[in-house]
């Protein structure tokens, strides 16, 4: 039995079955095709298709055994049956060319283009490779990168696995984080044993610029009512992706002559100045963007973006028109306008002449002028609500005192904005949000990681968290304090799980020995997961009286004891003894070691 070449059907006779129905009768093609299907297209001088590899003298199949030795069994086959596919094609394709008298019946050579665009896309990614190296320069620095770029550097992300590496549609729709942190070195970069493949240290400084820097902060701002079930390739808006065709053709439309289209040229990409790193590393249009749904951005202004460079605006002939262009413009050179005034809380406001003299036109300095202001007041008004740390709603005239002691003389928030934008925590706790991601187990920027002995098993954070920033809960089963103690004396040197707390007198234990729990049986808890750091942790449980649907009662929660940046693992200090005072909602704590 093997497949048909071209309808895929399983078949014991592809001779027959390539006359009959499809109707091949030039002798050449079918002995072509009946050779590709029974996997015996000759690739003895057939160039190596392991990207970046280049080799192609003789016996390909010995060379990938001995200089590929870290490929598996499976990947090194599929890599022979690609060579094989590809040899296959060349081979209908001159034959093509030859003008036989008796004419091809199967079109595989012409369809080669959309089922196995390798070649191309090799060449697409090639021109792509400017653009991405200065996106991850920003990345790395920490500077703003606008979103229509964020998104092809999501596609170049993509093309690596689907075009480069020829992965099933499947396979990279369902690729996860828990599989991109496991991966292992290996002598050609890193080895995804999810996927069989090798990447190359460049590929792989990619996928982990897009990890880090770009899905993290799409995890960041989601929608609260949003879940990634940890998929690795997410949209902006923190979902998952589900049309990688789709993606390809944007990504192919942006380097035209690299693909051999027809549409405009991408003009090639303008070095940026060399400035400092801006004062937040959200590598977003966070810091001033206007809102909007960039997820799929055109091909104008994804090519604009990509290069650097701003794009004509259409013709309007409303009354508007000028209007709206300028504002496009000023939307285009925003990035620009950031790397010469980046946006900090103790920054002066630029003026019109620093502006104009930095190359902007007068008829944009007032939308940059209000939109910088912008950013820099929601900066100062978070500023001040995380240097005082106000537990409970603070005065306006004790906002005000906090205000003039920061001498800023313009651009100065008002005492009512920042009290308005006060939150109390335990009202963040009690928020319906929380209640739900409680009750789902669905905590965002979480993953498992096995860390190898001793340590084992791990959290690590996917997003980052900011000092006193809800990180999960310690999920179990409730049970007495009687109960616990007892299950305790039958775990002798097992691992404990189990929980010891109290609320304002009520003993509690949450018994966290089975993984997964019997209310989540598909899933596993993170909180069970964190492993011990007495002089370095990260996170400290606190104790909180919530709704929950069984009923109001304490529950522990981890609050970032710091700022948590993506990779981080997160700790905790078994040893903890008590939870002090936050807002008269935290209790003790009792962490019972065996």
């Amino acid at each position: 039995m093997a497949p048909c070449p071209v309808c895929k059907k399983m078949l014991s006779s592809i001779s027959a079955h390539l006359s009959t129905v499809h109707h091949v009768e030039n002798v050449e093609e079918k002995k072509i095709l009946i050779q590709l299907a029974n996997q015996k297209v000759s690739i003895l001088t057939s160039p190596c298709p392991v990207p970046g590899c280049g080799y192609q003298k003789t016996r390909l199949d010995r060379h990938l055994t001995s200089c590929h030795r870290d490929l598996s069994d499976q990947a090194r086959e599929r890599y022979i049956q690609m060579a094989q596919r590809i040899k296959a094609i060349t081979l209908l394709r001159e034959l093509r060319a030859s003008s036989p008298n008796v004419p091809m019946a199967t079109r595989l050579d012409l369809a080669a283009a959309d089922e196995s665009s390798t070649p191309d896309y090799d060449q697409v990614l090639e021109s792509a490779k400017s653009g991405v190296l200065d996106i991850s320069r920003r990345l790395r620095m920490g500077q703003q990168v606008e979103e229509s770029q964020q998104t092809l550097f999501r596609y170049v992300c993509e093309a690596i696995l689907l075009k480069e590496h020829q992965l099933a549609e499947s396979a990279v729709l369902n690729f996860k984080v828990e599989h991109w942190v496991s991966r292992t070195p290996s002598t050609s970069g890193i080895f995804l044993e999810h996927f069989d493949i090798s990447l190359t240290p460049q590929h792989e400084e990619w996928l982990e610029m897009y990890f880090a820097h770009i899905r993290s902060w799409s995890v960041k701002k989601s929608s609260p009512d949003v879940h990634d079930g940890g998929i690795f390739f997410l949209s902006q808006k923190g979902v998952p992706v589900v049309n990688l065709p789709n993606d390809m053709k944007r990504l192919w439309e942006l380097y035209p002559q690299a693909s051999g289209t027809d549409l405009p040229a991408v003009a090639p990409v303008a070095p940026l100045p060399a400035v400092a790193p801006a004062s937040s590393c959200q590598p977003s249009s966070a810091a001033g963007s206007e809102e909007g749904d960039d997820e799929q951005p055109s091909c104008s202004d994804a090519v604009g973006q990509a290069t650097g460079q701003p794009q004509a605006p259409k013709r309007d002939h409303s009354p508007s028109s000028s209007s709206i262009a300028r504002k496009r413009r000023a939307k285009s050179t925003w990035l620009s306008f950031l790397d010469l005034f980046p946006v900090t809380v103790h920054a002066t406001t630029p003026t019109c002449e620093e502006i104009v003299g930095g190359g902007f036109d007068r008829e944009s300095f007032r939308y940059f002028h209000n939109k910088w202001r912008t950013v820099q007041r929601e900066q100062r008004i978070q500023y001040i609500l995380d240097k005082c740390k106000f537990r409970n709603r603070p005065s306006e005239a004790r906002v005000y005192n906090r205000l003039r002691a920061e001498n800023w003389s313009a651009n100065c928030p008002s005492a009512m904005d920042v009290v308005k934008s006060w939150l109390p925590v335990k009202d963040h706790i009690k928020s319906p949000d929380i209640i739900r991601r409680i009750q789902e187990q669905s905590w965002k920027g979480l993953c498992l990681k096995d860390f190898g002995p001793p340590k084992n098993k791990g959290v690590i954070a996917t997003m980052p968290f900011s000092k006193g920033e809800v990180v999960c809960d310690y999920h179990g089963e409730y049970v007495t304090q009687e109960e616990g103690n007892r299950r305790m004396q039958q775990l002798f040197d097992e691992a404990c799980y189990v929980f010891f707390f109290a609320g304002r007198g009520e003993k509690v234990c949450i018994d966290a020995q089975h993984s997964p729990c019997q209310c989540h049986p598909h899933q596993d808890t993170f909180g069970r997961w964190m492993n011990h750091s007495r002089r370095s942790p990260n996170v400290k449980p606190h104790v909180f009286k919530l709704p929950l649907t069984e009923g109001t009662r304490w529950h522990p929660i981890f609050l970032a004891l710091t700022d948590i940046q993506v990779n981080e693992e997160l700790l905790w200090d078994y040893s903890v003894l008590s939870d002090e005072g936050l807002g008269g909602e935290t209790v003790g704590l009792d962490w019972l070691n065996t």
